[in-house]
Parts: structure tokens; C-alpha cells; sequence
């Protein structure tokens, strides 16, 4: 397609006349009408407008098929965020599932150290997801900065119907698991003692837990891949100085928070003070938790002073 079958194509989708576009550009309908009949090409900046407009790049305007792009996921990027969506949910549920599972060995062996080896191991393997998949990530963004909207108006919809589905059955699994583990916290089931008991409801409470949070996390980012817009966005931010910057800052934290998560298992395993296996659950969500905030705070800061600036 030519540049003035591509401008008139992408006008068109964006339901705009020849009169709305030229004041939008502050130009005559006289130039667009000529820019679409291509006996006049605008000059650079009018087509940078245009390309930011329309959410194109210059080479598609230009010599590319606007319709085409619109129409077919050239980059692979639907499969690529599927891909993403179930690595970082399944990093997630193994996470938690690691607490589940030290909390019944722990009561199980009476042996905090085998509890402790197998909640790292679940915590490595979701550790490599959460590489992987970041990884995978990183590189596609690198490589494709800019998505052209491709997804059509009945996809979009059929989402729209299947995302308050996700949410609603996360959240509802979530308390559910919160009313039934308080319902059941104290009573001891069948012919297990009353520690055993405990650690086994307590286990099913954070499986369930694992579901709800696990939902909640994929259909968050489903809901992000379906926003191309706000991904072409972020790609630009990211490969500013203050978003390499942020990314800096946040590993910084992270690394952090992950030795402090560390020492607060270990050192009173030196001291010989017991931890329950509540506590290390409690630890866990509190540290860690402590160190998304400080990225929040941190994004925050960032982005006021980039507005600033």
C-alpha cells in the first residue's frame, strides 16, 4: 500500500474526517485530501504526528499495509504474553505452595530443616520462572518497542466478559480460604494431634490461597496484554535514563529484601530459637512485602521528578 492508501485507511479506523485530521494537525483539508490522493507527501514532523497518532511506525506509514498490521500479530506478541501470563502465575502459586508444603513437612517430621530445604526448593524453582520468563520478557521488549493494535473489537469485547471472571474467582477463592481456615483454626481432625491438625488446615488454607493468587495474577496480565497502548508506553519508559534507573533501584531492593528474608531464618537457627510455621510465613509476607512498597515508593519518587523535569 501506498503512503496515501495507508493514511486513509488508518483515518478511517480512527473515525476521523479529512476536516478533523487537518486541525488536528494544523493543516488544510486541502493537504490531507492531496496526502491521501498521493500527490503531496507531508513533511517529517507532520508524519511523526501522525505516526503518534495513529500508533504506527514510520516505516508502515510509509511504505508498509496499515490494514495488514492492524489485522495479523506480526511479532509474535499475543503468543509471547500467553507465555509471559503463565510463567509469572505459575512462579507465583509454586511460591506459596512452597509455605504450604514446609508447613505440613514441618509437622509431619518435627524437623525444621527439612521443612526449611523444601520450602527454598519450591522458592528456587519459582525463582527460575520468575528469571526466565523476566528474561524472555526483557528481550521481546527490546526487540519490538512498538506493537501495532492488531487485536479487533470482538476480541476485545469476549475479554471484557472473561476478565471480571478471573477477578471475581480469585478474590472469591481467597476469602474463602480466609472464612474455612478460621472456621476450622483450633479443631483437631480426626486421630491427628492438635499441632498436626493445625499445620494441615493450615496447609489447605495457603493451597487455596495459591489458586486465588494464582488467578488473580494471570488475569492481571492478560488484562496488560490486551492494553497495547500502555505497553508501547512502558517499552518508551523503560528505555529512558529513568527507567533503567527504576529497574536498577528495584533489584537493589529486592536483593535486599531477599537476604533479610534470609537471616531472619537462619539466625535463629543459629540462636536454636524455634520459628512455628506460621512465623516463617508471616516473615516472608512481611518482608517481602515491605520491599514491593519500597518499589512502589520508589516509582513514585521516580516518576514525580520525571514529571518535573
Amino acid at each position: 500500500m501506498s503512503f496515501g492508501e495507508n493514511l486513509q485507511y488508518l483515518r478511517s479506523e480512527a473515525k476521523l474526517t479529512q476536516e478533523q485530521l487537518a486541525e488536528q494537525l494544523e493543516v488544510s483539508r486541502q493537504s490531507v485530501s492531496k496526502w491521501e490522493s498521493d500527490t503531496s507527501f507531508p513533511e517529517m514532523d507532520k508524519l511523526l504526528v501522525l505516526c503518534e497518532l495513529f500508533h504506527c511506525d514510520l516505516d508502515t506509514l510509509l511504505r508498509g499495509d496499515a490494514e495488514a498490521s492492524r489485522q495479523s500479530d506480526t511479532t509474535g506478541y499475543d503468543a509471547h504474553m500467553n507465555h509471559f501470563s503463565k510463567m509469572i502465575s505459575a512462579g507465583v502459586v509454586l511460591c506459596i505452595c512452597g509455605l504450604s508444603a514446609a508447613s505440613l513437612i514441618g509437622s509431619l517430621t518435627h524437623d525444621d530443616r527439612w521443612s526449611g530445604i523444601l520450602f527454598l526448593l519450591f522458592v528456587l524453582a519459582s525463582v527460575v520462572l520468575f528469571i526466565i520468563g523476566g528474561l524472555q520478557h526483557k528481550d521481546f521488549c527490546e526487540n519490538h518497542p512498538h506493537i501495532e493494535l492488531f487485536y479487533d473489537k470482538q476480541v476485545l469485547a469476549a475479554w471484557r466478559q472473561r476478565f471480571p471472571i478471573f477477578i471475581a474467582s480469585g478474590t472469591a477463592v481467597c476469602i474463602g480460604a480466609v472464612i474455612l481456615f478460621v472456621s476450622l483454626e483450633g479443631i483437631r481432625l480426626g486421630q491427628m494431634t492438635r499441632a498436626v491438625s493445625e499445620s494441615v488446615i493450615t496447609s489447605g488454607f495457603l493451597l487455596l490461597i495459591a489458586a486465588g493468587v494464582g488467578l488473580l495474577v494471570y488475569g492481571g496480565i492478560q488484562q496488560s496484554k490486551y492494553q497495547v497502548e500502555k505497553y508501547n508506553r512502558k517499552c518508551a519508559e523503560q528505555c529512558s535514563p529513568h527507567g533503567r534507573r527504576l529497574k536498577h533501584i528495584h533489584g537493589a531492593i529486592m536483593l535486599i529484601a531477599t537476604g533479610a528474608f534470609l537471616f531472619y531464618w537462619y539466625f535463629w537457627k543459629l540462636i536454636d530459637a524455634p520459628i512455628s510455621n506460621h512465623g516463617i510465613g508471616f516473615g516472608a509476607v512481611l518482608i517481602f512485602g515491605f520491599g514491593w512498597l519500597l518499589c512502589g515508593v520508589a516509582n513514585a519518587l521516580i516518576q514525580k521528578r520525571n514529571d518535573k523535569e
